[in-house]
Order: C-alpha cells, then sequence, then structure tokens
C-alpha cells in the first residue's frame, strides 16, 4: 500500500500530472476534529482515477482534498499558529469518516482542472493563513469557506 502526498502549498506546488486532472465533481465536508470543532474541507474528485502508483499518487487516486491546517506551534507572543493550504491525494469514494453530515455537492461548470482550482486559492492569498488560539485549540478554518 502507498500512502497518500500531501503538499503545503504555502511552500510547494502539487505536481503538474495531478494539476492536470479533470475535476468531474466538488464537495464540500465538515469533519469532526475530535475537539469540538469542526473542520471544513473542499474534495476535488478526478473524472478517471490515477492508474498505477507513481511518486505521486497511489494506485486509484479519485481526487485532491483541500484543508487548512495548522503548520506550526503557537506564535511567540501572539494567540496565533500559522497554517496553510494544505492538498492530499485520496483514494475512496464517498463521505468521509469523519463527515458531520452529509456532503454538499458544489456544481462544476465546464471543463475545470485541479490547477484551475489552486488558482482561486492563490489568488485569495489562502495558501498561509493563521489559526486563532481558543482554549488551546486553534481555529479559524471555517474562515476558508
Amino acid at each position: 500500500m502507498t500512502t497518500n502526498n500531501s503538499w503545503d502549498l504555502s511552500l510547494e506546488r502539487v505536481p503538474a500530472p495531478l494539476q492536470r486532472k479533470i475535476v468531474e465533481r466538488c464537495f464540500l465536508e465538515f469533519l469532526d476534529d475530535g475537539n469540538g470543532f469542526n473542520e471544513p474541507v473542499v474534495f476535488l474528485r478526478f473524472r478517471n482515477p490515477t492508474g498505477q502508483v507513481t511518486l505521486r499518487a497511489p494506485a486509484n487516486t479519485r481526487g485532491l482534498k483541500l484543508r487548512l491546517a495548522v503548520v506550526g506551534g503557537l506564535i511567540p507572543g501572539s494567540n496565533q499558529y500559522p497554517g496553510a493550504l494544505v492538498a492530499k491525494t485520496y483514494t475512496y469514494i464517498g463521505p468521509h469518516r469523519r463527515c458531520l453530515s452529509q456532503s454538499l455537492e458544489l456544481r462544476v461548470r465546464g471543463r475545470k482542472l485541479v490547477k484551475d482550482f489552486l488558482k482561486v486559492a492563490s489568488d485569495s492569498h489562502l495558501n498561509a493563513c493563521n489559526f486563532v488560539d481558543v482554549g488551546g485549540n486553534p481555529c479559524g478554518a471555517r474562515d476558508y469557506i
């Protein structure tokens, strides 16, 4: 079994072959983070899954999930944690096992590639962010929506 790959989009790019994948469907899910908060995640499902294992993705990769993630400890002298938009491959079909409710499908019009979605995030300056400390828990990922 090959592990799913992930990329911190504030530091690196998703490999070009994955950026050129056609997105057939897009879903928004709120996942239980285990701390009483929820985490929004956008799932981009490819029209065609990847074939064999590569350095970029495991076999049968169905798409990429996009989420804001904490990428460091509490910033000294502040109440904030550094965060970044992270893209990660996934191989399953259906809602994530931690999905709090139903998936919300967002219509994909026309022929859209993964790179089109990543460009919107980049142009909106979503690749790097900060989370606010609330009772010892980093919060703020819902601002991404």
